[in-house]
């Protein structure tokens, strides 16, 4: 939607009316987007296993977009930290970080090898961090980032809270970066709905000021079905609020 609104503003501020976000990472994603790279993270999906979670995510522009916001000015940074060569190290995310230390660096090395097996050939095939995707996600995030609501258009801000969140990833001492794939490591926890945190959701960006935002104790997939929240919904569309 806000890819739509930023190319084509005239075009959305004449169909939409309103616009209702529901647990959206506004800001970008946390711990959960972390892992998904390291580990795969299938949003507790049963039937599709991490690895392969993994393999799709590597390769997809969208996931790549789902990064926290290095242009935001996070109170609570998601990161990753790990200890090597007796020193520490934290990569996140945030205008006053350097380059080096942004969070995608461990990820681009501990995917430096990374492989996939292709589901019917069996074969192997090299999977590594898709400067690509990554390259695009980028022209993406700037030009989504930077958009503003029109002023006709009425917009709500729906998000979870309550409920443990990974915030970052914190791994003891690892002997190279690859160890990231597969070494023990302890989440660190903010507020949010278990999938987005709290930070991200509830701050759509300076032009995107909602006319009302809605906090629910409510988890990601929950808020879909959430009584409170359908109620809202009716009403926000109907301009009831």
């Amino acid at each position: 939607i806000r890819c739509f609104m930023a190319k084509y503003p005239s075009e959305f501020e004449d169909g939409v009316e309103a616009w209702v976000s529901m647990g959206a990472p506004h800001q970008g994603g946390s711990g959960r987007i972390f892992e998904e790279f390291l580990r795969g993270y299938n949003l507790g999906m049963v039937l599709v296993e991490r690895e392969i979670a993994k393999g799709l995510s590597v390769d997809a522009p969208a996931v790549y977009e789902l990064f926290p916001n290095d242009a935001f000015p996070w109170k609570l940074s998601p990161f990753i930290a790990f200890s090597k060569d007796g020193k520490r190290y934290v990569y996140k995310a945030g205008p006053e970080i350097q380059r080096e230390d942004w969070y995608d660096n461990p990820i681009r090395e501990a995917l430096r090898n990374n492989t996939r097996e292709l589901p019917i050939s069996k074969k192997t095939v090299a999977q590594p961090f898709n400067e690509g995707c990554w390259d695009l996600s980028r022209k993406t995030r700037d030009l989504i980032f930077n958009v503003k609501m029109p002023a006709t258009v009425r917009f709500y801000n729906i998000y979870g809270v309550g409920k443990k969140t990974p915030l970052g990833m914190v791994f003891g001492n690892i002997k190279q970066l690859t160890d990231l794939n597969w070494e023990p490591y302890m989440t660190s926890w903010e507020d949010g709905d278990g999938t987005v945190i709290r930070e991200s959701s509830e701050n759509p960006g300076e032009g995107m000021k909602p006319r009302i935002s809605l906090a629910v104790e409510e988890t990601h997939a929950g808020l879909l079905v959430n009584q409170e929240v359908v109620e809202f919904l009716v009403r926000a569309v109907h301009d009831n609020i």
